[in-house]
């Protein structure tokens, strides 16, 4: 609707085409849980931003951590300056190291390693025009946990694939994220969903033939292009 109203375009000639990504290979063994570490790992993979929710989760750290101490928060992605890690050990106390490790920036092998091994994922954004990053950890059958912003609602389906909370509330992140570590069951359920759900709605495949699909309705419409063809908006974005 944003993009009809700046352009003066008629909103039924938009179709939207979600970025797809390549579906991992996945060891049945290792899908849901990894078994070389007993303390289940938390997983969060952005820039370190404001946008990108980290302060809402780094205030929800300690809170998790004071009710389940066998857990590992693993946070990637570029902190310039060190600043969100130094405010967080400032804050908080360099005893928490043991469970928060800041990555920084990560190359692509190194982040499929990571997918492979946490145990959930979890990006708290305040506003994501789509986000990759969840679409990213659910193809590794990983449940995630998002907040009801922007494109987010499009990949989360609450209760079945991930969680869904407010932005910014920690409270709520807290609560989430001790559902899931303490439930390996639904952990299971909602990371087999969601790897369904990148299947049928974002994988390549999907993309490709959706696509097609869109250039044969012009090509059947037999009318001019200028009148007939839809705008066609990728809304895949790197989160990363």
């Amino acid at each position: 609707n944003l993009m009809a109203r700046e352009y003066g375009i008629n909103p039924k000639r938009i179709e939207i085409i979600p970025h797809g990504i390549k579906l991992p290979e996945i060891d049945i063994n290792m899908k849901n849980e990894s078994k070389r570490d007993k303390n289940k790992k938390i997983l969060f993979v952005s820039r370190l931003e404001k946008r990108k929710g980290i302060s809402t989760l780094l205030e929800a750290i300690p809170k998790v951590l004071s009710k389940m101490h066998d857990l590992k928060f693993i946070i990637a992605g570029k902190d310039s300056g060190n600043r969100y890690e130094n405010w967080f050990k400032n804050r908080y106390g360099e005893e928490y190291f043991t469970n928060v490790k800041f990555l920084g920036y990560v190359n692509n092998s190194e982040l499929e390693r990571l997918y492979k091994e946490c145990d959930l994922f979890v990006v708290p954004s305040l506003y994501e025009s789509f986000g990759l990053v969840y679409v990213e950890a659910m193809s590794y059958s990983k449940p995630v946990i998002g907040c009801n912003v922007g494109g987010v609602a499009e990949i989360i389906d609450n209760g079945i694939n991930g969680i869904v909370i407010p932005s910014g509330d920690s409270g709520a992140l807290t609560d989430a994220i001790l559902k899931l570590v303490r439930n390996k069951e639904l952990r299971q359920l909602l990371g087999n969903n969601a790897r369904r759900k990148v299947k049928n709605s974002f994988s390549i495949s999907k993309m490709v033939r959706n696509t097609l699909e869109i250039y044969q309705k012009i090509l059947s419409e037999g009318g001019k292009m200028e009148d007939s063809l839809p705008v066609v908006l990728d809304i895949g974005g790197i989160g990363k």
